[in-house]
């Protein structure tokens, strides 16, 4: 009886993983999907798109709002300064 090590099971596993550490280096597909490629699936050409009216529409209008007034900072830095200031003190001098 031959000893594991030598087995044609054995070989026969060490053959196979040699050919796909050489195909994987190769950058060679596998055998399985060069028989799918191209896919059966055609390319759509339609595009889904997500609805105006979405379930969590105050949290897009409240992130829109957000992103106005970050433009509208970095377009004006000492304006937004200015308006921060005027606000800290109109709400300090009602305490």
């Amino acid at each position: 009886m031959p000893s594991q090590a030598n087995s044609p099971a054995v070989q026969s596993m060490r053959n196979e993983q040699a050919r796909q550490r050489k195909a994987a280096r190769k950058g060679e597909p596998d055998e399985g999907l060069e028989g799918t490629f191209p896919a059966s699936d055609p390319v759509s050409l339609v595009h889904t798109t997500v609805s105006a009216r979405r379930a969590d529409r105050k949290e897009a209008d409240l992130r829109s709002r957000w992103e106005y007034i970050e433009a509208a900072v970095r377009s004006r830095p000492l304006t937004a300064i200015g308006i921060a200031a005027a606000l800290a003190y109109v709400l300090g001098a009602k305490r």
